[in-house]
């Protein structure tokens, strides 16, 4: 009477079990009501026995459970609709932390092209004036022996000094933006000098590291921010630098034998140092890569950057050299020194073309204003010197040096530059250059190192 047509086959179902002695339990199913309404049940069905043991019967107790289901039914929709919203607010916060990590490399990058921008108006603009002023100043002294005018050349020599300064420390020399690693974080070191900060690089193997330009240039100032780190919060005057290479990973550890801290609380310290860190995780994680912190009070501090190698390409500093050994005969001796000047900033090109036909025994063939000009020019006037400014836009100075002394090899480079950094000094030497000389050197520094490697070209 209470069992639902379709459902019939269970009864059958449950008197089996009952003959069999077995107990039925919670057995969820629908029953139906005198009105034919239908019902949702739990029974427990029991065997009835007599006192031989023989089973007489069966007791069935039918518990109601409507409001139960009901009660699972919304709790399953409140499931589905909170696995749902929970589903969308990860979406919604990955995307936001990937926003995040975009937006720390950017600020990164902005900051980096903010100092270069800085680093290139001191040297297109101050740099430049001022290396004129002194080349002018040195020639009024030379008529006039004024002990004003050798004050004068004082005060332009330290302003020129102070220009160089500050531009280094806005971004590294042109040279290192495409060399190895080790020798871009090799500069990071030699800087941290001023802070008081010995620093310490080693690279424990001779593997290629090739990056790409942006993960190298993201590694190098991840790496000044950590030093910089040390110095504020380490206390200590000596750190160490690890680059090494595992599989198809770079490494560069960063190391201090300072207080030490607990990584795990690293969110709770001062929002410098803990924004500083954040910021180089972000960044390494952006470019698949990681930073790991070992650290504990009164231990030391162990900060570990890995990057992704670049595959299939070669790294700067695996190119090949350019080698400088072969040599001709010069002119006449009794000819003037062709000279060739190279520099992107007419104002020191014509200060230099001015004085030097002054000399009775120098000449001015050809003036160019970047890299690609000289190499096309040095073709056409065969000069005895080129005087190479090393930074120029579409080819710099040290790779048009390369490529002057691998097809002109007659031809003595003598680098220019306003800055005095013997990283360029080495680049401009290994391009094949023959001397590497400041703008900031009197004029006639210039001209006896002219002579001289005219002279010694020719007795080659």
């Amino acid at each position: 009477m209470i069992i639902p047509e379709e459902r019939l086959d269970e009864e059958d179902m449950i008197l089996g079990k009952i003959k069999n002695g077995e107990k039925v339990d919670h057995f969820e199913t629908v029953r139906q009501r005198k009105d034919k309404s239908s019902i949702q049940v739990s029974l427990t069905i029991s065997p009835v026995k007599d006192h031989n043991g023989q089973i007489i019967g069966a007791s069935k107790i039918a518990r109601d459970i409507t409001e139960q289901k009901r009660a699972e039914q919304k709790l399953k929709a409140l499931n589905e609709t909170l696995e749902e919203r929970v589903e969308e607010r990860t979406a919604s916060l990955l995307s936001y932390q990937n926003q995040l990590r975009s937006l720390a490399m950017q600020l990164s990058k902005t900051e980096e092209q903010e100092r270069h921008r800085l680093a290139n108006d001191l040297h297109d603009n101050l740099g430049q004036l001022l290396a004129i002023c002194k080349m002018k100043v040195s020639m009024l002294q030379k008529e006039d022996k004024n002990p004003e005018l050798e004050e004068v050349i004082k005060l332009v020599d330290d302003a020129i000094v102070y220009t160089r300064e500050l531009m280094s420390e806005l971004k590294p020399p042109t040279s290192l933006e495409d060399e190895d690693l080790k020798s871009a974080i090799e500069w990071v070191a030699k800087k941290m000098a001023k802070h008081d900060l010995k620093v310490i690089v080693e690279e424990t193997d001779h593997q290629p590291k090739p990056l790409n330009e942006e993960v190298r240039s993201t590694l190098v100032r991840s790496t000044r921010e950590l030093l910089f780190n040390v110095v504020k919060h380490a206390g200590v005057s000596e750190a160490k630098i690890t680059i090494t290479r595992k599989g198809d990973q770079v490494q560069v550890m960063v190391e201090d034998e300072g207080p030490g801290f607990n990584p795990d609380e690293r969110n709770k310290e001062s929002l410098d140092k803990g924004f500083g860190l954040f910021s180089i995780y972000e960044r390494m994680d952006f470019l698949d890569g990681n930073m790991d912190i070992d650290s504990e009070p009164g231990k030391g501090t162990r900060v570990t950057l890995t990057v992704p190698v670049l595959k299939g390409e070669e790294s700067a500093n695996e190119k090949n050299g350019v080698s400088k050994n072969t040599s001709s005969e010069q002119a006449s001796t009794n000819q003037k020194i062709k000279i060739l000047i190279a520099d992107d900033h007419q104002i020191v090109r014509e200060g230099l073309r001015k004085r030097m036909e002054e000399e009775t025994d120098l000449t001015v063939v050809a003036e160019a204003s970047d890299g690609d000009e000289a190499l096309k020019l040095a073709k056409e006037t065969s000069p005895d010197i080129i005087v190479m400014d090393v930074t120029m836009p579409k080819l710099d100075g040290i790779t048009a040096t390369q490529k002057i002394k691998s097809t002109l090899p007659d031809i003595q480079v003598i680098g220019l530059s306003s800055y005095e950094d013997e990283e360029f000094a080495r680049e401009m030497m290994k391009a094949g250059a023959a001397a590497y000389l400041t703008k900031s050197e009197a004029f006639e520094t210039l001209a006896a190192t002219i002579r001289t490697e005219a002279t010694a070209e020719k007795e080659l």
